[in-house]
């Protein structure tokens, strides 16, 4: 009888540490790896030097993209960006996040809400959430399957390349050169220092063209009446 208790508590042991060696996720690389699809991240990581800092960091959200979605980058344009080391780990950079963003993929979407996270170089990621679509979208780029679990975090698929922001609104919009009018505008009504402070809004921005098809009486109007504006 004892060394049949003793070979079933054995057994058991075994059988212990089988379930656990197939429940425990590999490291970012292994487990990516095993799943097939992000071949070319995972090259990139490696090539930036990033690829261990991540698998050694704690309680990482990764946001990766697929092989498909790498696919679809201009080849000249991806040569532009790996023959540049600091702007590839920018971009890289900004697809992790140093810590757990536990209502991503513990939530059903219905719970989920709208919010911005703070990338592992400090610039922010908005994740939106369309209900009426069952879609989740990390700064515009589509989730395409959430929660991929690895040993020291979460890995979200997506479906494209997600670009750090070079600027904030005012300044991209005079970059681009075809927001002159608003601008103007925005400078008139003094908004421009408020749009600039809150890093979390969205501008639905009319361009120089759209401000053309208005009557000229509505853009005097609006020129010489900026306390209208705000």
């Amino acid at each position: 009888m004892r060394m049949l208790a003793s070979l079933g508590a054995l057994a058991l042991l075994c059988f212990g540490s089988v379930m656990c060696q197939d429940t425990m996720p590999g490291d970012l690389e292994a487990e990516l790896t095993k799943r097939g699809g992000f071949t070319q991240i995972l090259a990139l990581l490696k090539g930036a030097g990033l690829l261990d800092t991540l698998k050694m960091a704690d309680n990482i959200t990764v946001f990766a993209p697929t092989d498909d979605a790498i696919a679809r980058i201009p080849a000249d344009t991806l040569a532009a960006v790996t023959g540049n080391p600091t702007e590839l780990q920018k971009i890289l950079g900004y697809h992790a996040v140093l810590k757990d963003v536990t209502a991503l993929h513990r939530n059903g979407i219905n719970r989920l809400q709208d919010k911005v996270v703070m990338s592992s170089n400090n610039l922010p990621i908005r994740i939106n959430v369309y209900k009426s679509v069952h879609s989740i979208a990390a700064e515009g780029v589509n989730i395409t399957e959430r929660a991929i679990r690895v040993s020291n975090g979460y890995v979200h698929a997506i479906d494209g390349v997600m670009m750090p922001p070079t600027g904030d609104i005012v300044e991209i919009a005079v970059a681009d050169g075809s927001f002159t009018t608003l601008v103007s505008l925005l400078t008139s009504a003094g908004l421009v220092d408020a749009i600039k402070s809150d890093m979390n809004i969205t501008v639905f921005a009319p361009n120089d063209a759209a401000f053309a098809k208005l009557d000229p009486q509505v853009t005097a109007y609006l020129t010489s009446h900026p306390e209208d504006l705000k």
